[in-house]
């Protein structure tokens, strides 16, 4: 292997931090020591189901719209807006639902990627 390279196993890598932290330390060198990178953004984590349902609700469809449109039960769905609820933290409050909540953090999450630089 050529000096500097960092050989990674993949059945090694339990998560995305340490796969960060590889990648920088093989791009740092003594003539590039100011490289930096950037955190994924929150919606890497997500499965792209998930950001496509986010992003059908952000669209103001219903469940059985979305089961519909995804060729899937309505129960899936409702199923997989609860994880996706519980996975972003999503508390409703008498003011705002769930729903709406979802809407606003897709649009938050997905405006960088959309937005020209």
């Amino acid at each position: 292997m050529p000096t500097g390279s960092i050989y990674v196993v993949k059945q090694t890598i339990s998560n995305l931090d340490t796969l960060l932290s590889a990648i920088v330390k093989s791009v740092k060198t003594p003539s590039s020591p100011d490289v930096q990178i950037t955190e994924p953004s929150p919606i890497a984590h997500l499965g792209d189901s998930q950001v496509e349902i986010m992003r059908l609700i952000a669209g103001g469809m219903s469940n059985a719209q979305i089961a519909e449109k995804l060729i899937m039960q309505e129960a899936s769905v409702e199923k997989a807006i609860a994880r996706l609820i519980k996975q972003l933290g999503v508390k409703a409050t008498r003011e705002q639902n769930q729903r709406v909540l979802i809407a606003q953090q897709y649009h938050q999450l997905t405006k960088a990627t959309h937005e020209p630089r």
